[in-house]
């Protein structure tokens, strides 16, 4: 299996619906379409950065990265859609 970073570069659609399914895996929410596009927002603002997790060129989920001044980002949030986990 072949794995990569990708930055995000507006693909929108595809960013929603991990987004909703990070929610849904993580706390067992249904999230409104507001809701994730909100998070969408932010997560892609200044001093936010968002990757997507591909997996021999499909997109398996996510890193968002924020920045607190420092020279290293933080790993805000990670996820792999559950279908993809424990595949090495």
């Amino acid at each position: 299996m072949h794995v990569t970073l990708v930055p995000y570069a507006g693909e929108e659609n595809e960013a929603l619906l991990l987004i909703r399914d990070f929610w849904r895996c993580h706390n067992h929410a249904d999230t409104t379409e507001a809701e994730n596009r909100a998070d969408l927002l932010a997560w892609t603002a200044e001093n936010h950065r968002l990757y997507f997790i591909c997996a021999d060129g499909e997109r398996v989920g996510f890193a968002h990265l924020g920045a607190r001044g420092a020279a290293i980002d933080w790993l805000e949030d990670l996820f792999v859609m559950p279908s993809r986990q424990r595949q090495g």
